[in-house]
């Protein structure tokens, strides 16, 4: 069985509460269709029409009333359970009142007349209508529709996933970068005496290629070319390399 959300069981309900109100809409509409055809003579025949017994024109209209309220009451409604149960009754009692319409003039209102005839096509679609909002009212009612049969009235709520607080972390410094920084112990650039082949300025990552142009750390050796080394220690004052960073004076 599947598991719908709340909101998902409700939209499948007022989705069969709109084709209950089409139906009595349909219904309606028979009024304007010949029920019954009453012969007065072997020539001449009366059409009588839905609209014309009084009686069954109120019960039609009744009953469409009655199944569009259902689907109105219930937008004001938050709980599932109440939803189907007022659309369910609702359903029942407007179909019942429209099923009443075209028997009572079958049954009541042209034995009164006194005339012969028989029944007229429009009869029929007057019935097959409230029969089928009957069984959408079962469909209503019935809560496995709506999909919550497995859980005995139970819908699965939506299921959110938990928000994690965020606790950001101290920044980690490495022993060299915080023993530098607390003691306040200085560095210099400082010629570099050799370059070894193959030596890459760590700043703009060009080989450095003569040792005239280089120079290097005092406390943690490392080689940059010279205008390199003091732009950037012009602009942020610490060893380009990120395990030393102790202040450098130039």
């Amino acid at each position: 069985m599947e598991e719908i959300t709340p909101e998902e069981a409700l939209a499948r309900l007022f989705r069969l509460g709109i084709i209950v109100s089409l139906i009595s809409v349909l219904h309606m509409l028979t009024l304007l269709l010949p029920w019954y055809v009453i012969d007065s003579s072997p020539f001449l025949r009366s059409y009588f029409l839905g609209y014309l017994s009084t009686e069954s024109l109120i019960f039609s209209v009744a009953g469409g009333v009655m199944a569009g309220l259902g689907l109105l009451v219930s937008t004001f409604v938050s709980s599932l359970n109440k939803v189907r149960l007022i659309m369910a009754v609702m359903t029942f009692v407007g179909a019942a009142l429209m099923l009443i319409s075209p028997f009572y003039l079958l049954m009541v209102k042209i034995p009164a007349l006194a005339v012969q005839g028989k029944l007229e096509w429009g009869f029929f679609p007057s019935v097959i209508t409230p029969i089928a909002m009957l069984a959408i009212g079962f469909l209503i009612a019935k809560p496995g529709f709506s999909g919550e049969a497995s859980y005995g009235g139970y819908v699965a709520p939506a299921v959110t996933p938990p928000v994690r607080a965020y606790t950001p972390r101290p920044a980690q410094f490495s022993p060299s970068v915080s023993e530098g920084v607390v003691r306040g112990a200085a560095a210099s650039l400082v010629p570099a005496d050799e370059v070894e082949p193959g030596t890459i300025c760590s700043i703009c990552y060009y080989e450095i290629e003569d040792a005239d142009t280089a120079v290097k750390c005092s406390s943690c050796s490392m080689v940059f070319h010279r205008d390199c080394a003091e732009s950037w220690v012009n602009l942020n004052g610490v060893c380009p390399n990120p395990n030393c960073q102790r202040p450098v004076t130039l």
